[in-house]
C-alpha cells in the first residue's frame, strides 16, 4: 500500500461505516458511503488526470478545485471514488490532513450535491394523522426538496403504489393503507429555522388552550402564520421545530401577519378536517377587536359587500369591493367611542382575505395603522401617539369541541401595548 509522508494511504476503502487502510482518517472520510476511494494531489495536468480517472472508471465525490492564482487548469487536491481498488496510480498525497481543517465547509458542499447513501424503496403505513389526505399533498410533505413535476411523474408511472396497486394523484389516503415510496434522491437542505425570541416566548408561554386534538395559540403581531413569498418561516414552522416529537401540526385557518390573537393548530388530520368544515359553515364564531379611525356613529351594522382579490401595479396584493367578487359579511358593533377613533367588535361571517380591513374602509373608517387600506397622513398622526402596528386583534373563538361536542370559548386578551393606548384615549 503506497503511503504519504504522514503514513496516510493514497487509497482506502469504506465498508459498513468503517474505514480500512486509513489510519488517521478525518471525520469527512468516515461519513462517505461504501466503496473504494483514491485521492489526487495538486500538480497533475488536468487532461492526464481525466484520462487516468476515466480509465479506472472513477466518479468525483469532492469536486475539483481550480487554482486561480496559477491561471491554468491544474488540479488542487480532489477525492474520487472508483469501482475497483487500484494501487500506485498517483503520487504521494501532500495535503490530505488539510481536509480535516476544512471539514465543515466541504461537508456542506458535499451533502448538497451527493447523497450519502443510496435511497431505498420504503413501505409506509398510513396512520390517523394522514388519513383523508390527498396522495400528492402527502408526497409533497414527505419528499421535501423533490420538484412537484417529479412527484407527479413517479405517481403517473406507477412507481408510487398504494396497497400494491396503481392510484391517481388525487387518491385520498385511508388509515392502514401501505404506500410504496420509490428510491428518490432528495437534495440535502439545512432545515434549521431561526425563531425570533418574541415568537418563541409566545409559542412556549402564551398557549390559550391545548388538548390532545388541537392548540389555540396567542399569535403575536408581526409574524406570518407560515413561510413563503420571501418569508423563510412562520408560526407553524417555528412550532414544529419547538415540538419535534409532535408528528402532526397543521394550521386550521390563517390570520394576517400584523394581526395578533387566537390561532388554531390541529394535532390530528381528522380534527383538522372537522374544524375546516366548521369554519366553512357556521360552526365557529370569530370575534375581533378593532380600532376605527374617527367617530363611528352607528351602534351596530352588517356589512355585506362582495370582495375580489386584485393585484396593484406594484405587485402588491389588494382586495377591493366589487360586484364580481365573493359574498362577504361582517357584523360591526361599537364598544367605545373616543375623540378621534372608535373601538369596535368585528364578527366576520365569511373568511375572505383582509375582509375586516376592507369592510371597515368601505364604511369610511379604516383601521388605525392600516398601511394598505388606510390613509397615510392619518396613520402618521396615530403613529406619533404610539400606534406602531395594525390595530386588529383576534379576540375570541367560540365553537363546539370536534371530538366531544362540548361548547368551548377561548379568549386572547388585548395585547398590553394596545390596551395601554386605549386606556389613554379620551
Amino acid at each position: 500500500m503506497a503511503v504519504d509522508a504522514c503514513g496516510l494511504p493514497i487509497h482506502f476503502s469504506v465498508t459498513g461505516g468503517e474505514v480500512h487502510d486509513c489510519k488517521e482518517a478525518p471525520k469527512l472520510v468516515a461519513e462517505l458511503p461504501k466503496g473504494d476511494y483514491i485521492v489526487a494531489d495538486r500538480g497533475y495536468d488536468s487532461e492526464a488526470l481525466r484520462l487516468q480517472i476515466k480509465d479506472k472508471g472513477a466518479v468525483p465525490v469532492i469536486p475539483r478545485k481550480k487554482n486561480s492564482t496559477r491561471g491554468n487548469d491544474e488540479m488542487d487536491w480532489c477525492l474520487y471514488k472508483y469501482r475497483h481498488l487500484v494501487e500506485n496510480v498517483f503520487a504521494r498525497l501532500k495535503h490530505f490532513r488539510a481536509i480535516a481543517t476544512r471539514y465543515d465547509k466541504l461537508k456542506r458542499n458535499f451533502e448538497g450535491s451527493i447523497a450519502l447513501a443510496a435511497p431505498k424503496v420504503r413501505q409506509i403505513k398510513i396512520t390517523e394523522d394522514n388519513a383523508g389526505q390527498r396522495l400528492d399533498n402527502y408526497l409533497i410533505s414527505l419528499l421535501k426538496g423533490v420538484p412537484k413535476t417529479r412527484i407527479y411523474r413517479i405517481v403517473r408511472k406507477g412507481e408510487v403504489r398504494v396497497n400494491k396497486g396503481r392510484v391517481s394523484i388525487n387518491y385520498r389516503l385511508k388509515i392502514h393503507d401501505i404506500v410504496r415510496i420509490p428510491p428518490v434522491r432528495v437534495a440535502h437542505r439545512d432545515d434549521a429555522v431561526h425563531i425570533p425570541s418574541a415568537l418563541k416566548y409566545s409559542l412556549e408561554n402564551q398557549i390559550l388552550y391545548e388538548d390532545d386534538d388541537f392548540i389555540v395559540l396567542n399569535k403575536p403581531s408581526g409574524f406570518a402564520v407560515h413561510g413563503g413569498s420571501g418569508i423563510q418561516s412562520g408560526v407553524i414552522e417555528a412550532l414544529r421545530m419547538l415540538r419535534p416529537e409532535q408528528s402532526f401540526l397543521e394550521l386550521v385557518h390563517r390570520i394576517d401577519k400584523e394581526t395578533s390573537g387566537c390561532l388554531l393548530v390541529a394535532k390530528k388530520r381528522t380534527i383538522l378536517n372537522q374544524l375546516h368544515d366548521m369554519f366553512r359553515g357556521d360552526g365557529i364564531q370569530k370575534t375581533y377587536l378593532a380600532l376605527l379611525v374617527g367617530q363611528w356613529q352607528r351602534k351596530k351594522q352588517w356589512v355585506n359587500v362582495a370582495l375580489r382579490k386584485n393585484v396593484s401595479q406594484g405587485g402588491e396584493r389588494m382586495v377591493v369591493v366589487s360586484k364580481t367578487g365573493k359574498p362577504s359579511e361582517t357584523l360591526f358593533t361599537r364598544l367605545q367611542k373616543f375623540e378621534n377613533c372608535t373601538l369596535v367588535k368585528a364578527q366576520p361571517k365569511t373568511g375572505r382575505t383582509h375582509q375586516i380591513r376592507v369592510h371597515a374602509a368601505w364604511l369610511g373608517h379604516p383601521l388605525v395603522g392600516d398601511d394598505r387600506y388606510g390613509e397615510t397622513e392619518t396613520n402618521r398622526v396615530f403613529r406619533k401617539k404610539g400606534y406602531k402596528r395594525l390595530f386588529l386583534h383576534a379576540h375570541e373563538l367560540q365553537f363546539r369541541h370536534p371530538a366531544n361536542g362540548q361548547p368551548l370559548t377561548v379568549i386572547a386578551p388585548l395585547p398590553e401595548q394596545l390596551q395601554t393606548l386605549i386606556d389613554h384615549e379620551q
